[in-house]
């Protein structure tokens, strides 16, 4: 049997799909958890306070982080992160990271 075996490295995060046999096979995408440093943080669907909100992130809330981007500078920080709430299912969009923060050490959160 032939298998196959690919992974991605998406910024800190990662894509693997793995097929055996062309019959069956498995997709996971793996991101840091995090949260939210303030509440109503807005998740917007861009890099920019120009970008539509999708919806808010609030303390004690999961984000699962993908990756991050530069984008408008808020507060001498013009980095964004790409990030699913998985409290509330808002996402995939992207909050400044001044309001946000990633667990260390790393814990890690994914979807099948």
């Amino acid at each position: 049997m032939k298998r196959l075996l690919v992974a991605l490295v998406l910024c800190f995060g990662s894509i693997a799909v793995a097929s055996v046999t062309g019959a069956s096979s498995a997709f996971a995408i793996t991101g840091d958890e995090g949260g939210y440093s303030g509440n109503g943080v807005n998740i917007r669907t861009g890099p920019n306070t120009s970008y539509t909100i999708l919806g808010e992130g609030y303390v004690g809330q999961v984000a699962c982080i993908w990756g991050y981007v530069y984008g408008q500078n808020i507060n001498g920080n013009s980095l964004w992160v790409s990030h699913d709430d998985f409290s509330t299912g808002v996402g995939p969009g992207y909050a400044s990271d001044y309001y946000m923060f990633q667990y260390y050490p790393t814990q890690y959160c994914y979807i099948t």
